[in-house]
């Protein structure tokens, strides 16, 4: 909650600057929903998840790339049915994730209407993990450093109005001894964007 507000935060300051700063300074403010997906292998059942975010950045007109900032929360919880075949069953799988992303943008506009993107930068990714069998649970926090590529599309139907459909790709590696887990705590990102440019 803590990442979600200083990111938001963030993103109307610099939204307010680019407002005041007129002509020569540009920002995009965006509200991000999509999927985020996790290796199969390790964190399965919650290797699906629905994600939340704010997606920034800002720069000069003139610059060639613009500062990216970005902010992603997503919350799984999975039951599991128990194996009568096993003494000990998983039977809840918990996973809290919240990410970081800071880095820069490239956009190339094909018209005033429509920009396509790519990007890249550093991760900081928290995860918040709780395993469940029979009668014992193991938890385990962890925020692990990373990086990040991402590409986009960016629509202005109309002035200062923003739509547009996002990708990226992270790497962070998260080893939880207790959990089993020593994987990818990042995965693929696929959402919508909803905002507003200043």
């Amino acid at each position: 909650m803590r990442t979600t507000i200083v990111v938001l935060t963030t993103a109307l300051v610099l939204a307010a600057a680019a407002a005041a700063a007129g002509e020569h300074w540009i920002a995009n403010v965006n509200a991000h929903v999509g999927n985020r997906l996790l290796e199969s292998k390790d964190w399965e059942p919650a290797d699906d998840l629905l994600e939340f975010g704010i997606d920034t950045d800002f720069g000069r007109r003139d610059w060639p790339v613009r500062i990216a900032l970005a902010a992603y929360w997503a919350s799984e919880e999975e039951r599991v049915e128990p194996d009568p075949a096993k003494a000990v069953n998983l039977q809840k799988f918990e996973l809290d994730a919240a990410t970081l992303h800071l880095g820069v943008r490239k956009y190339f506009p094909w018209s005033r209407a429509i920009e396509p993107y790519i990007g890249g930068g550093l991760a900081l990714m928290y995860l918040d993990q709780k395993k469940s069998w029979n009668t014992m649970v193991r938890t385990s926090e962890e925020t692990v450093p990373g990086f990040y590529l991402g590409g986009g599309l960016l629509l202005h139907p109309a002035p200062g109005f923003n739509l547009g459909l996002a990708g990226k790709w992270s790497w962070a590696n998260a080893e939880v001894v207790g959990l089993g887990i020593d994987s990818n705590a990042g995965g693929f990102q696929f959402g919508v964007l909803v905002g507003a440019q200043f």
